[in-house]
């Protein structure tokens, strides 16, 4: 929801709280490399999202985004996706 508010850094923070609790849920590190894209920490992102498709545990469709995003991220377009 702070996301979609374009309340990034607020997401961030509760994204990192929500992931002490278990540093590999996919679903979350996906959702804290959107809210890190946006706000310009494209590593960290590229990290989140790397992360989150090493667990093996992304839908494919959802995979596909996590991929996606790294590209865009890499040729240089750090617009976040909406």
């Amino acid at each position: 929801m702070l996301q979609n508010l374009g309340r990034h850094e607020d997401a961030i923070q509760q994204y990192v709280i929500a992931l002490r609790g278990d540093r590999a849920v996919p679903s979350r590190l996906i959702g804290i490399g959107v809210s890190l894209q946006a706000t310009g920490r494209t590593v960290d992102a590229k990290e989140a999202c790397h992360r989150a498709i090493d667990t093996g545990e992304l839908s494919p469709d959802v995979a596909a985004f996590a991929d996606q995003q790294i590209k865009r991220m890499d040729a240089g377009a750090d617009t976040p996706p909406h």
